[in-house]
């Protein structure tokens, strides 16, 4: 019992102690959840996507990078094979993670199998 209440008490030190210098963090990204068929997505690097991330938000514009990742649900894929499923079929989920500072896209996820037509 005394190992539970040990436990118990420096976890919440742990958290009373961290709480204040994770408070300043903030996320170095931000993600937009969409459709394939709402958006137009870029082709090439050097392609830009605008888009709107919420009804009440200013639209913005988003890079695709030569380090942009690419996910057909959980498998990484180049740019000639995100192309080419997307011609495939659709309309698919997608979410778009982008830098808050750059605009760069970082990771781009659409939400299927890569098995799937």
């Amino acid at each position: 019992m005394w190992i539970r209440t040990l436990t118990l008490t420096l976890t919440i030190a742990a958290g009373v102690v961290a709480g204040p210098a994770l408070a300043g963090l903030r996320a170095p990204e931000e993600a937009i959840e969409t459709s394939t068929a709402a958006v137009i997505l870029p082709r090439s690097v050097g392609g830009t996507l605008l888009t709107k991330p919420c009804s009440t938000c200013q639209s913005l514009t988003v890079r695709l990078e030569s380090d942009t990742l690419l996910f057909i649900g959980k498998q990484q894929v180049t740019l000639l094979e995100f192309n080419k499923f997307l011609q495939s079929g659709g309309p698919y989920g997608l979410t778009i993670f982008y830098d808050k500072q750059s605009f760069a896209m970082n990771r781009i996820k659409v939400s299927a199998k890569l098995g799937r037509k």
